[in-house]
């Protein structure tokens, strides 16, 4: 692992030498035609493969494409550590700079990637506030991950992941119901009806899930939600209005 993570990082640095050679390149005014030499095959690979969409290949393109707009360059590899001057000089002074404090030179961040970044941030936000949150407890159980893709439910099964249905256990927090008692005498929520209820059972035991408590499960398989969909308008059913 150690040495992938060698490679990917002098593939990088082989990447960040070529653009600061192109970027210099551009500062020249006379010169017509400009070799420019790398020992890192990979990198000219990169380069020359249309189908990688590498941020950092893709801004190496974009500087070779300014430079060439100016004059002849031409990209060549040589093999390494065979006694070339110019390349035994460009690895001394990439050990040199391995010695220096601080990087002297900072990679600019494209807008993409600064977007992906901001949502990141985002989403992690709004997923500690989620969990710490002292609100929509239940929903939680059944959706402990935000998400920013759109997730759409019938008004029944909305009705369950809320907890926000024909359940006495609701109408009573509101004082619209006498009790929160379920017709067979337990306390009629939610869970009640997906775990215990008498009236539910011909439903509940078609549920595909080894623990009905993992409330995240499920929503999970589409045929799951079938039956919790069933078994809440077995609820709208037997509880049609508000109690008086």
């Amino acid at each position: 692992m150690r040495r992938l993570e060698d490679h990917a990082s002098v593939y990088q640095a082989e990447l960040v030498a070529i653009h600061m050679a192109l970027t210099w390149s551009l500062s020249l005014k006379e010169v017509k035609s400009i070799n420019l030499y790398s020992d890192s095959r990979s990198a000219l690979e990169a380069l020359s493969d249309p189908s990688n969409t590498s941020e950092l290949v893709l801004e190496v393109k974009r500087m070779h494409e300014l430079a060439t707009a100016r004059r002849s360059v031409f990209l060549h590899w040589v093999k390494a550590h065979v006694g070339y001057l110019g390349n035994e000089l460009a690895d001394e002074s990439a050990k040199e700079a391995t010695k220096l404090g601080d990087v002297g030179w900072a990679w600019k961040k494209p807008r993409s990637r600064i977007s992906k970044d901001l949502k990141d941030v985002t989403v992690d936000m709004w997923q500690t506030r989620w969990t710490s949150s002292t609100k929509g407890r239940l929903t939680a159980r059944f959706m402990p991950e935000v998400r920013l893709t759109t997730r759409l439910y019938c008004p029944t099964i909305t009705q369950v992941l809320t907890g926000h249905g024909r359940f006495p256990a609701y109408f009573h927090r509101f004082g619209l119901a006498a009790n929160a008692l379920c017709q067979c005498g337990e306390i009629g929520d939610v869970w009640h009806y997906l775990s215990n209820c008498p009236t539910t059972e011909c439903m509940r035991k078609n549920i595909r899930t080894n623990d009905l408590s993992d409330f995240k499960v499920l929503i999970s398989d589409p045929r799951n939600v079938y039956w919790i969909q069933q078994i809440s308008r077995h609820v709208n059913d037997i509880i049609p209005t508000i109690p008086q």
